[in-house]
């Protein structure tokens, strides 16, 4: 099996422990669990937000972490594209502005050049100029993970992206979010506590309990089937 994201983890939250592991490729991994299972935990060690006692985090060839060798990226030499569950985007600033942002470093052409292909990757064509009070929750999450996108990231982490959007809109997103992570070609670790969600996106599911890895495999064997009505029965 390939292994381009390799991570097996022990760490102290407060008095909560974690101790998890999750392996997979380029591809879709949903960390599926109850609320307090620590899924949100292992993104913030993926991102370094938060410091792992014992254990590695390996992003292709990238060592991210290693406690054996001491080891531990600052969170902006990661490149993670970061989107947490409640963005905020800046109320002062457009979308281009809001977009830029994390690339706001970079000339002005490069800014300009990954702008256009971001706005046309997210629909958002038209809305350079806007503020983000102006757009509606699908429009902002988009803006918001165009941002996330920018500095172009060799991971991106999700925190339950579809949360306080509408059933439709959740689908939509749902299948933009699977049709850029091919074209990117990056793993994408997605949060959520919805069986619906996980079988409709994910490529794998890591099932979580009490901070700790219960099992992991192919959405079907871990959340269960669809039946030829179309309902769907969940094993857990």
């Amino acid at each position: 099996m390939n292994e381009f994201l390799r991570v097996a983890i022990q760490a102290k939250v407060g008095s909560f422990e974690l101790n998890a592991e999750l392996a997979g490729d380029k591809e879709i991994i949903a960390l599926f669990g109850p609320s307090g299972s620590g899924k949100s935990s292992i993104l913030n060690c993926i991102t370094g937000l938060q410091r792992i006692e014992k254990g590695e985090i390996v992003v292709g060839e990238k060592l991210f972490a290693s406690s054996d060798r001491k080891i531990c990226l600052a969170p902006q030499i990661r490149k993670c594209g970061y989107l947490p569950q409640n963005p905020s985007l800046f109320p002062h600033l457009n979308v281009a502005q809001n977009i830029c942002f994390a690339i706001n470093q970079e000339n002005q052409i490069t800014q300009q050049s990954r702008l256009r292909e971001l706005l046309s990757i997210f629909h958002l064509e038209g809305f350079e100029r806007s503020r983000v009070n102006e757009l509606s929750g699908g429009q902002a999450k988009r803006v918001a993970l165009a941002r996330a996108l920018a500095a172009k990231p060799d991971i991106l982490l999700l925190d339950e992206p579809f949360s306080a959007l509408d059933e439709d809109l959740r689908e939509e997103l749902a299948l933009e979010i699977k049709n850029i992570q091919r074209q990117l070609a990056i793993p994408l670790i997605l949060v959520t506590h919805s069986g619906q969600e996980a079988l409709f996106i994910a490529d794998k599911v890591v099932v979580l309990k009490g901070g700790q890895t219960i099992k992991q495999g192919s959405p079907e064997e871990m959340l269960g089937k669809k039946e030829h009505s179309g309902k769907t029965q969940y094993s857990w």
